[in-house]
């Protein structure tokens, strides 16, 4: 399932989807808790087995602070298991 990851680590993981179905990318940017989502938007990148694995552990120490986060980062998720695995 397609969702939208944010945290607090700078990485953010964006939705994208195509022919095939849905499809992940990952952008890094700087944090600021003033900026409004759609300010995350930026160049995107293949992700990476460790920056993915390195979110996910971040996530779980830092749950995410905006409002629209799609994903409770302190709570299990299907979502983190089907993109680790």
């Amino acid at each position: 399932e397609c969702s939208v990851f944010t945290g607090r680590e700078k990485l953010i993981i964006m939705q994208l989807t195509n022919s095939s179905g849905c499809a992940v990318s990952s952008s890094m940017t700087s944090f600021s808790p003033f900026s409004p989502p759609s300010s995350f938007s930026s160049s995107f990148h293949p992700p990476s087995l460790s920056n993915l694995s390195s979110f996910f552990i971040q996530c779980n120490l830092r749950p995410c602070l905006h409002s629209d986060c799609s994903i409770r980062c302190d709570l299990p998720s299907i979502g983190h298991s089907s993109i680790l695995v």
